[in-house]
């Protein structure tokens, strides 16, 4: 299914102090991404191009939308492509970084992103040479025609 995103942004955010999570001095960053399916179908979509370099990604500060319109038994997930660390080393994709199995055609999916858990870690931090593409994978079943899903990744950049 040719999944392709309608739009990618970059906006910069500032806290009530104008830091970041983690570094002094550097804003949090809020990219978007917007996918609408034109076909119904199966498949994997890149929705946001995140930066190159170090950045770190605050799933619990991160937030998805979709609309309800797919099969009942159709699933998301929201992860990340594979691409090169700055040391040259291939870091392989992982398509349920962020969610896993969402159920996008049994309701509306509105809120933050689930993984990694908090108890695990508070951010995901990826390492890379020309950025790192943000995906959502629709499978096991079709997502309609129409649907829509809109992405808000936030983040810092650390290097």
């Amino acid at each position: 299914m040719p999944l392709t995103p309608l739009f990618s942004a970059e906006y910069p955010q500032t806290g009530g102090r104008g830091n970041s999570l983690d570094q002094p001095g550097s804003p949090l960053f809020m990219a978007q991404g917007l996918w609408t399916s034109t076909v119904a179908g199966v498949g994997v979509a890149s929705v946001i191009k995140l930066p190159a370099g170090t950045i770190r990604i605050y799933p619990q500060l991160s937030y998805l939308l979709t609309g309800d319109t797919s099969v009942a038994t159709a699933d998301l997930h929201v992860g990340y492509a594979a691409h090169t660390n700055q040391a040259g080393v291939a870091v392989i994709a992982d398509d349920n970084a962020f969610l896993d199995n969402g159920d996008l055609g049994g309701a509306v999916l509105s809120g933050v992103l689930l993984l990694p858990t908090v108890a695990t870690s508070i951010y995901t931090e990826l390492d890379s040479q020309e950025g790192v593409d943000i995906t959502i994978t629709v499978d096991t079943a079709n997502a309609s025609i129409g649907e829509t899903i809109q992405l808000v990744i936030a983040y810092t950049k650390v290097s």
